[in-house]
């Protein structure tokens, strides 16, 4: 256990000067107080750092870093380069956070201490959000070790242990996670991780990837876990469409898909690297589907064949084809309309 404080919480900062007052009052306003604020400037050239520095005028537990620009993984690495908590939580800087946010994870990890805490969050404005990003925001109850009994009736945790689970392979139940449960992926800001987990296996942000970094990170972090909560509490505000972000979905939707595809070929190599692959090749073949497959057959337009190809061509080129038949059903289905339309001129 840390000397210092429990969670320190980094908060990447660019171009957020409309934002960044509410980021941070939702913070300091928590009715848990041990807890650092890592500021990281990442270049920017609006009014966000005088903002920050006002709060520091009174809240001594805010710190603010310089860096030059070099992207979201940069500023998030230089702020784990700052943190002394016992763990580390990732906030954007243009969402901001429930009350009670702080408390139900120190509750959560004086409980449990597990490497990683899941929780849920609210997508804003609504109107904006879909069905998927509810249901990924919304962590459901996929009980494989311990239902948390004992738990309020209006709370429930769910634990999941690689090596308490001796009929799985190992790590099997966190890959299983990070495919198929609701709410482990992809967003990096809806977990706290545990530092000393972080600093064990040497986790850090790729700064090569500028898009989908999170989906990169969850995907090298979860298999390496010893254990896992997902509690359905929701923490976070989740600001799901502006102008300018990471996330502005008037991208050309070609573009987002290719962009996607390099995004799983970085984690498919990554596993490979590792050794996985071989170990949960099933389970690398299901996640492609969901992350690229479901895209390419809904794709509208006639670049549509490329995509098809592309996802065909990733699938063989890392010998995944050889875990079809152990698909679920709609996976299957989906992995059948791939490889009937990739030679489709």
């Amino acid at each position: 256990m840390t000397n210092g404080p429990m969670i320190s919480i980094i908060v990447p900062v660019y171009q957020v000067e409309k934002y960044i007052g509410r980021c941070i009052s939702s913070i300091i306003g928590q009715d848990f107080i041990n807890f650092e604020v890592i500021c990281v400037d990442d270049g920017t050239k609006d009014g966000s750092c005088k903002i920050i520095e006002e709060f520091m005028k009174s809240d001594s537990r805010i710190k603010l870093f310089h860096k030059k620009n070099g992207g979201l993984s940069s500023a998030r690495n230089e702020g784990l380069r700052h943190a002394e908590g016992e763990y580390v939580w990732f906030i954007d800087s243009d969402d901001y956070i429930v009350p009670r946010a702080c408390s139900v994870i120190n509750r959560e990890i004086l409980e449990h201490r597990s490497d990683i805490i899941t929780f849920g969050a609210e997508p804003i404005p609504s109107e904006k959000s879909d069905v998927w990003l509810r249901r990924v925001l919304s962590p459901g109850y996929w009980v494989i070790e311990d239902r948390g009994e004992g738990e309020s009736a209006d709370r429930k945790s769910e634990y999941l242990s690689r090596q308490d689970r001796k009929e799985y392979r190992p790590f099997e139940t966190s890959v299983r996670a990070f495919v198929r449960y609701n709410g482990a992926w992809p967003f990096v800001w809806r977990c706290a991780f545990k530092r000393e987990f972080l600093n064990r296996t040497g986790l850090t942000f790729d700064e090569h990837v500028k898009f989908g970094e999170d989906t990169v990170f969850m995907s090298e972090a979860y298999p390496q876990t010893k254990r896992i909560s997902f509690i359905p509490d929701h923490l976070y505000y989740y600001r799901c469409a502006r102008t300018g972000s990471l996330m502005d979905s008037n991208k050309d939707p070609y573009d987002r898909m290719m962009e996607n595809c390099k995004i799983a070929v970085h984690v498919l190599q990554y596993w490979k690297e590792k050794g996985w692959s071989k170990l949960f090749g099933d389970y690398c073949l299901e996640w492609t589907i969901h992350f690229i497959g479901y895209d390419a057959i809904k794709f509208k337009d006639v670049r549509k064949k490329r995509i098809i190809a592309l996802v065909a061509e990733i699938i063989r080129k890392y010998e995944l084809d050889q875990y079809a038949k152990s698909l679920p059903f709609y996976e299957k289905t989906v992995y059948a309309r791939i490889q009937l339309q990739k030679h489709v001129v």
